[in-house]
């Protein structure tokens, strides 16, 4: 019993270290954030929107941005398939 008594009297100065006053943020806080940080994220995200360019017999492409640079993919969405659309190892040798 005294000992559970000692160790609850040594945690208790501890507890109010913990509780310490934050400052308050206010709502234009956040809306100053939210306007940063489209800007500041969209060069650490890769892969995460797909803007496409419809073709005439309902394909579509668009640009893929991944660690190694940028791909350009082509979609047929009847057919269930998604490949590159040139081999860009094949493309970069050849230049």
């Amino acid at each position: 019993m005294r000992c559970r008594f000692a160790l609850a009297a040594a945690l208790f100065p501890v507890t109010g270290l913990v509780a310490q006053d934050v400052p308050a943020v206010s709502a234009e806080d956040y809306a100053r954030s939210e306007r940063l940080l489209a800007n500041t994220a969209a060069e650490m995200v890769l892969g995460d929107a797909v803007s496409p360019t419809w073709l005439g017999d309902g394909r579509f492409w668009y640009r893929n941005r991944f660690e190694q640079g940028e791909e350009i993919v082509l979609v047929d969405p009847d057919g269930g398939t998604r490949t590159r659309a040139f081999d860009h190892q094949r493309m970069a040798e050849g230049l």
